[in-house]
């Protein structure tokens, strides 16, 4: 359901109480779709949002903390500056995002030790490429020790876009937040291990 405009709060809790009780198997549920809707700042803490459909959704600084989001549809949703922590977000569809990563730890190995240091130590804010925290790209570069512009001259997937599926979801980060106090982190940290454990064996078979 693509909007143009900031849903309303009446209409969307009236949506997210019908697939509350969708998800609980209650009478006169229905699941929600929201794909392309814009919730800019909606406070959906505590929500149940299991299996809701938010791909394209737009969720920037949306209260989110301790949301029910498993196996929620959130390819291409943009999640800049949410809340999420506390926030369940396991079996959810964050597949652009994991792709796109994955891109980037292939063009950066020898830095992928220490984004997951970062990433443990709470040193990653999404929102900004320079500084002691910041972003994906901005750590790879403060790790190289060069000016984050220039990362593309040694591979176009290193190229600052915060536009891209894995750079929006760092965004979700900020200063101080961890795997045990932000989902987001949690899943970072998961698919670098991932990564790793995946490098490590195809050395170990070569």
């Amino acid at each position: 359901m693509a909007t143009g405009k900031k849903m309303a709060t009446d209409e969307l809790k009236r949506i997210l109480e019908l697939h509350r009780k969708w998800a609980c198997g209650e009478t006169g549920g229905k699941r929600a779709d929201l794909r392309g809707a814009d919730l800019r700042g909606a406070v959906l803490t505590g929500a149940v949002l299991t299996r809701a459909v938010l791909r394209d959704a737009v969720l920037r600084d949306a209260f989110l903390r301790g949301a029910d989001l498993r196996d929620a549809f959130l390819r291409g949703a943009d999640l800049r500056g949410a809340d999420l922590r506390d926030a369940v977000l396991t079996g959810a569809d964050l597949r652009d995002a994991r792709e796109d990563f994955r891109k980037i730890l292939a063009a950066a190995p020898a830095e992928v030790a220490g984004l997951l240091l970062a990433v443990n130590e709470g040193r990653i804010d999404g929102g900004c490429y320079e500084g002691e925290c910041c972003c994906l790209i901005g750590t790879i570069a403060n790790m190289r020790g060069v000016d984050y512009r220039d990362l593309a001259k040694s591979s176009v997937e290193l190229e600052p876009d915060m536009s891209r599926p894995a750079e929006v979801l760092f965004l979700a980060i900020s200063r101080g937040h961890k795997p045990e106090t932000n989902s987001v982190a949690k899943i970072v940290r998961d698919w670098i291990v991932e990564w790793q454990a995946e490098q490590a064996s195809a050395g170990a078979s070569s």
